[in-house]
């Protein structure tokens, strides 16, 4: 009887395997963009609902008050982003804050109520940014005074809108108050400056057509957007740390005021907005000025819209 031989083994020769090689490495290369902009719109997304959160916890806060909290208190140096806690499910922190007079680090060892920002608050931070504790001036370099027993708290990347600054489209110019070495604050925005809030009814361009919020999660390279701690409020006629200044289109770097370092993200080309009636926007680091500075204005009457 013949024993039948076995068949010969054909394997893959060098250029085959080179080839398909090469096609994994251009799908792989094709997928890559595709995965990483999937990502970032679940980044994005998910910031979204972070303001959606704080919009809803502004009106909540609102309703209960009939008027708006202020951008800060400059006896206690308490900021907005505290006062809206019970309103996002953190009443327990909440009151744990002694409203008292006295700086925000002002205690034994300079701790002070700013060692409640040692409690992280995720609704209050971009997931497209990297830097989600306290900076100065440049990225990796912190101002001891805040530090608090060798920790450094944590940030916000979210900031409430003091109204615009320069020209305003229609006639004049908008109100500011430029007092103080960190580059005034303006006062036609839902969150003017220290120890002022805005009722609803005095949003006369409509809560539709006016910021009330946004994004402050981009990393400038020539000042950082020097994040503080999330608890931080305002200060008289000096630094506002829970409002910004609108001066300047999105995303412009380098500007050395601190309360008009401008809004800006890690999201391509723009940041995203929460507008007076809640309403999500995001704007376009390209949109006119003229347009932008106008929706920054809660009564300028102006002539032009966002859309």
């Amino acid at each position: 009887m013949q024993i039948p031989l076995p068949g010969r083994r054909r394997g893959f020769t060098l250029v085959e395997l080179l080839v398909v090689i090469a096609i994994i490495g251009v799908l792989v290369a094709l997928l890559l963009p595709a995965v990483q902009a999937a990502r970032e719109a679940a980044r994005r997304m998910k910031c979204q609902n972070n303001l959606k959160q704080i919009g809803l916890a502004l009106h909540n806060y609102n309703d209960t008050f009939n008027i708006f909290p202020p951008g800060g208190v400059s006896t206690n140096e308490t900021g907005w982003l505290v006062f809206i806690l019970p309103f996002i499910e953190q009443k327990n922190l909440y009151d744990q804050f002694n409203f008292n007079a006295g700086g925000y680090t002002s205690g034994t060892g300079q701790v002070g109520r700013n060692a409640l920002a040692l409690n992280k608050m995720d609704a209050y931070l971009c997931p497209s940014c990297s830097v989600t504790k306290m900076l100065l001036n440049t990225p990796h370099v912190v101002e001891t005074p805040e530090v608090i027993s060798g920790v450094v708290p944590w940030t916000s990347h979210y900031y409430g809108i003091m109204g615009p600054t320069g020209t305003s489209v229609s006639t004049g110019t908008y109100s500011i108050n430029t007092a103080g070495s960190h580059g005034g604050y303006a006062q036609s925005g839902i969150f003017p400056f220290c120890n002022v809030s805005v009722r609803g009814a005095e949003i006369t361009d409509g809560t539709s057509n006016t910021l009330m919020a946004g994004e402050i999660s981009w990393i400038n390279n020539q000042t950082g957007t020097r994040f503080r701690s999330w608890m931080r409020g305002c200060r008289t006629n000096d630094w506002n740390n829970g409002a910004r200044n609108v001066a300047t289109s999105i995303n412009t770097p380098g500007v050395s005021s601190f309360n008009s370092i401008s809004f800006g993200s890690q999201h391509p080309n723009g940041a995203n907005f929460v507008l007076g009636d809640g309403s999500l926007r995001y704007l376009s680091q390209n949109i006119n000025i003229g347009a932008y500075k106008a929706a920054a204005s809660k009564d300028g009457n102006e002539s032009v819209g966002l859309e």
